[in-house]
């Protein structure tokens, strides 16, 4: 679980956008009413598709920054996003709906003190076949990278040089290569987490 603090200036089209499936929402403290399902939301449809892109991104919903999808955060259930104007205006992501936070506090806070809670652990979900063939496209093109990774790596420590288009290279551009493979790994990485705490918490 995490906490995000978005934008949500006077201005609409500079605010933080949260995408959960098709439903675009905004948090709005001067509009308390537009959203029916919970207050101080703006909420509409998407016009674009973006289930696939959180199929790519492991994720159940993001935050796209300034409303620019090409700067997406993605959000997992359980996450927070509140203001960053007011702090006690905050929403959880539960299932496939933005929730104030009160509401679900008020639910927790009344099975905590519940006498006779029952337990029932249920199945972990499966994955949807899109998402299994996501997975194996990314893992093979990890394996893959990895494998060029080490050998960039045994010729770097052996100091060779490399020629890319009939210019040679040293072997500290070698070293650069692999810094920027290692951080395009780190995100692949965090993917495959994301992927595992969804579907392999058995």
């Amino acid at each position: 679980m995490k906490k995000y603090l978005i934008n949500d200036d006077d201005v609409i089209t500079d605010d933080d956008v949260i995408t959960v499936g098709q439903n675009l929402y905004r948090i709005d403290p001067e509009n308390s009413a537009e959203c029916k399902e919970f207050p101080f939301l703006r909420c509409e449809k998407a016009s674009k598709n973006y289930n696939h892109r959180l199929i790519q991104d492991g994720a159940d919903g993001e935050i796209l920054s300034g409303g620019n999808d090409k700067n997406a955060t993605p959000i997992m259930q359980g996450d927070i996003i509140a203001s960053n104007l007011d702090d006690d205006l905050a929403f959880i992501l539960i299932s496939d709906m933005l929730i104030p936070l009160y509401e679900a506090k008020r639910a927790l806070d009344a099975y905590s003190t519940a006498t006779n809670r029952t337990v029932i652990s249920l199945p972990t979900p499966s994955p949807t076949p899109e998402l299994e063939e996501e997975f194996t496209k990314r893992d093979k093109k990890m394996t893959a990278e990895i494998a060029t990774m080490k050998d960039l790596i045994e010729h770097a420590e052996n100091e060779g040089v490399e020629i890319i288009d009939g210019v040679t290279y040293s072997a500290s551009h070698t070293w650069v290569e692999i810094a920027k493979m290692a951080l395009d790994l780190a995100e692949q990485q965090e993917w495959f987490e994301r992927y595992e705490d969804k579907y392999c918490n058995d």
